[in-house]
């Protein structure tokens, strides 16, 4: 008798269960799921804006050696760079995409001071 409440349960289980499907932020940084990943240095702090001096293009399209990068426009809560305030003289590894001429933040920003 235990022995078929034992399959009964583990069938129960397997047939309840679900695929879930996700895509990790390492997938997505490395597979194009943004414009282009880039490594560079904060030349510039504005209100919803950072320029930033392009040292490398980890993964995607080729950009400028200095960018502008701007912030979430739909985005309500400080800062708007997500949880990054930025500073001058960072580097930084940031995820963007392209609207029309000017550059989004995307995926997130890295920081280290």
């Amino acid at each position: 008798m235990r022995k078929i409440t034992i399959i009964s349960l583990f069938l129960l289980i397997l047939l309840l269960s679900t695929n879930v499907f996700a895509a990790d932020l390492i997938w997505r940084l490395t597979h194009g799921d943004q414009y282009a990943l880039i490594l560079g240095t904060v030349e510039q702090v504005d209100e919803g804006w950072i320029k930033v001096n392009v040292s490398k293009i980890l993964n995607g399209k080729q950009v400028g050696k200095s960018i502008e990068i701007f912030a979430d426009e739909n985005r309500t809560i400080e800062p708007k760079f997500y949880w990054y305030v930025p500073k001058e003289g960072d580097f930084v590894v940031v995820s963007i995409d392209k609207d029309n001429s000017k550059y989004i933040l995307k995926l997130g920003i890295r920081f280290h001071h």
